[in-house]
């Protein structure tokens, strides 16, 4: 495990990326770009220097789109969406565009991310097939992961947990890295 290791494929989902009130049925799918390296030291400490770019979809439900018994529409959601954004600097920061429209009687929302780095260290802890990593604010869930060859998968069921945290997103899904 230990060595440097490009990230080469990525598959992960995401949560919706803004809290919808009263909405169980709020889907997401995220296509995100996945770059970077990953060093595992013999030390047990760890960094990561990655890039992640793309879009989320966020699909609400008709039942997800009545506020104060009033339907809203795709661009009042749309609306909706961009000034949650705007209250939160640091989400803010993450999203170039947003563009709601109708979707199966209900609204899809396209968010599409700047690119963000990823780059952080810390330590992490191995046991059997998980791996923990920790940084100065706190420690991620643990990953599975399996080495085969020169191939390394991680995979977990938060962001924190794969990629060591990635800021604005709860995501889950798995990286593929290729030793250098």
């Amino acid at each position: 495990m230990t060595g440097d290791w490009d990230v080469r494929k990525a598959c992960l989902t995401a949560a919706p990326p803004v809290n919808v009130p009263n909405c169980m049925g709020a889907t997401a799918t995220a296509d995100l770009d996945v770059k970077g390296l990953v060093s595992y030291k013999a030390d047990l400490t760890y960094s990561t220097m990655m890039t992640v770019q793309g879009s989320v979809v966020m699909t609400l439900p008709t039942s997800c789109l009545t506020f104060q018994g009033i339907t809203l529409t795709c661009e009042q959601v749309n609306m909706g969406v961009m000034m949650a954004f705007m209250r939160d600097p640091d989400t803010a920061l993450l999203f170039e565009s947003i563009k709601c429209g109708p979707a199966s009687g209900g609204c899809a929302c396209t968010i599409v991310m700047k690119a963000q780095s990823v780059n952080q260290s810390g330590t992490y802890s191995v046991s059997g097939t998980q791996i923990s990593m920790g940084t100065s604010i706190g420690p991620s869930s643990p990953a599975s992961y399996c080495v085969s060859g020169d191939t390394l998968k991680l995979q977990g069921d938060t962001g924190a947990s794969v990629m060591g945290g990635m800021s604005g997103m709860d995501a889950a899904g798995y990286l593929v890295l290729r030793k250098k």
